[in-house]
């Protein structure tokens, strides 16, 4: 699972995610595990006075269309908060099945942000649940402090699997019962 990677990342206070964390830097082993890679924009981070606020290397290059709404606009990464915004741009790509390009009409840095400051977001991938649609909202608030953390998104997507799963079986077993009522008539 994504999140396992993402959440031991942030424990290391490695903070590579945030600059480029995107469905095309996740690559899938033989047992189909996800590694989350692109090491040309990693950085190693190295502590500001300011409490949780970090800065890395490389920070005049990075892939702005799944970077964090902070670092659009500041320049600064907040450990985990920056790459959970990432995340839910993550989410948003696969359920788009890697086609499309989060805000791929915006080719400008300076419109993007505009764009997000008037809280606008991207639009719920067709093929996307709404509570799946509704943690990447949460993924992408404004402020940081009220994002969740890696540790929280993952407790949701358990919670949404599991629920996915008590479906399935619910589902199968009206399909099994209706075709034990079919074969009675």
């Amino acid at each position: 699972m994504i999140i396992c990677g993402l959440l031991h990342s942030s424990n290391t206070h490695f903070l590579h995610l945030q600059r480029d964390l995107a469905a095309r830097n996740v690559l899938l082993n033989y047992d189909l595990k996800a590694k989350v890679a692109d090491f040309g924009l990693a950085s190693r981070l190295y502590m500001r006075t300011h409490g949780n606020q970090r800065r890395g290397a490389n920070q005049d290059t990075f892939p702005f269309h799944c970077s964090a709404f902070e670092i659009l606009k500041t320049g600064i990464a907040i450990i985990e908060k920056s790459d959970v915004w990432s995340f839910g741009i993550l989410m948003w790509e696969v359920f788009y099945l890697g086609e499309a390009l989060p805000y791929a009409d915006i080719t400008e840095l300076s419109k993007l942000v505009q764009f997000l400051e008037t809280r606008q977001r991207l639009e719920r991938p067709p093929l996307c649940p709404q509570s799946l649609y509704d943690l990447m909202m949460w993924c992408w608030e404004q402020q940081y402090q009220f994002r969740p953390t890696f540790n929280e998104i993952k407790r949701d997507l358990k919670r949404f699997r599991s629920n996915q799963e008590q479906f399935m079986i619910s589902s199968d077993h009206v399909h099994v019962h209706q075709e034990n009522s079919d074969q009675t008539n």
